[in-house]
């Protein structure tokens, strides 16, 4: 026995994720609404095709299809927080790199001989989450964003490709 799947759970699930302003209302919340029973997947299948509209299956692409529904905010690692910049977020350390050897110097430091030790300033790889921001300093921002943009892009292929191979394989 199938069910069909609630095509309102779908427009309520876009409209929590791309909220529209409202002029002077004040914020309601969206609830999804709640299924007594697992959607079957052939409702599920008989529901997206209904959303897609018919295109010839031949010059049909997977980005056109599921752009409606698939946004990089949704899917990506960030989860959609702003990432803020603070270029003062710097631990202040010891720069051992103009001795000859570092032990040799740690020794006679210990000693009471002045060494050549350079305190640098280097990037905090912490990432700090206050709100709906994450603050980091430049550096780990670079870093940061090269990292979530590789796997946010292989987790929408996954995505997009799992969808299509369920649909590609539900068809007669």
């Amino acid at each position: 026995m199938a069910n069909n799947f609630d095509l309102s759970a779908l427009d309520a699930l876009r409209e929590y994720l791309h909220p529209k302003p409202r002029g002077g209302q004040p914020a309601t919340t969206v609830t999804l609404p709640t299924q007594t029973s697992p959607p079957s997947a052939d409702g599920l299948m008989r529901s997206l095709r209904d959303l897609v509209p018919d295109r010839p299956r031949e010059r049909q692409d997977a980005s056109d299809a599921f752009a409606f529904s698939i946004s990089r905010r949704s899917i990506m690692p960030s989860g959609g927080l702003r990432i803020v910049e603070d270029p003062h977020m710097t631990n202040t350390v010891e720069d051992w790199s103009q001795v000859r050897s570092p032990s040799r110097a740690a020794r006679r430091r210990r000693q009471g001989h002045r060494q050549r030790i350079r305190w640098v300033e280097r990037p905090k790889p912490d990432i700090y989450h206050v709100g709906d921001m994450l603050v980091m300093h430049p550096e780990t921002a670079r870093i940061f964003r090269m990292k979530v943009a590789a796997s946010g892009d292989a987790l929408a292929k996954r995505f997009e490709w799992g969808i299509l191979n369920t649909i590609c394989v539900a068809r007669p």
